[in-house]
């Protein structure tokens, strides 16, 4: 709330939606940065409305290093997320989100696709239809990869190893 010049200190408001350039630079988890490697291979929009998301992966082979010991498969992920602003009410002594979009968010698997297959799909994480995003609420737009292990070409069991990336906020 430091980007909040008016009102009282521990009462001024939170506006996610003036500070999209510091959400964009949120580092998920530093540990599994496998998503980082991927940038030439994504491409991504997303309509003024804000109701969706597209994620276009085109030719995306995992380099062998960057593949989870026991790997048979993986999966990518289109993620967006609704955030709220936030004003502080006297009424209830607390923060309240500004928005009643808040909080909300939908997301878009690929197929699972065999380590030495390269992947090329489209993917399209979508609210429901007639959903409405006021200016109060920032939708941040993530791409990840899970990794998994393949015993029958039917179960796929998660494995450790796969990251998310925050690709646009808007």
């Amino acid at each position: 709330n430091n980007h909040d010049v008016e009102g009282i200190k521990g009462k001024r408001g939170i506006f996610f939606s003036e500070s999209h350039t510091i959400i964009g630079k949120l580092v998920l988890n530093k540990l599994q940065s496998v998503a980082d490697c991927f940038e030439k291979f994504y491409s991504f929009s997303h309509p003024v409305g804000k109701v969706d998301a597209t994620l276009n992966v085109t030719n995306l082979l995992i380099r062998t290093i960057l593949i989870p010991k026991g790997a048979t498969h993986f999966r990518i992920l289109n993620h967006i997320s609704s955030i709220s602003d936030y004003e502080y009410s006297d009424l209830t002594r607390c923060y309240e989100a500004s928005s009643g979009f808040n909080a909300k968010s939908a997301f878009k698997y690929s197929e699972y696709t065999k380590i030495d297959v390269a992947l090329t799909a489209d993917m399209k994480a979508e609210f429901p239809v007639g959903t409405i995003v006021d200016d109060a609420c920032t939708i941040i737009q993530c791409m990840g990869i899970e990794f998994y292990s393949s015993t029958n070409g039917k179960d796929f069991l998660p494995l450790i190893g796969g990251s998310v990336k925050v690709i646009d906020v808007y």
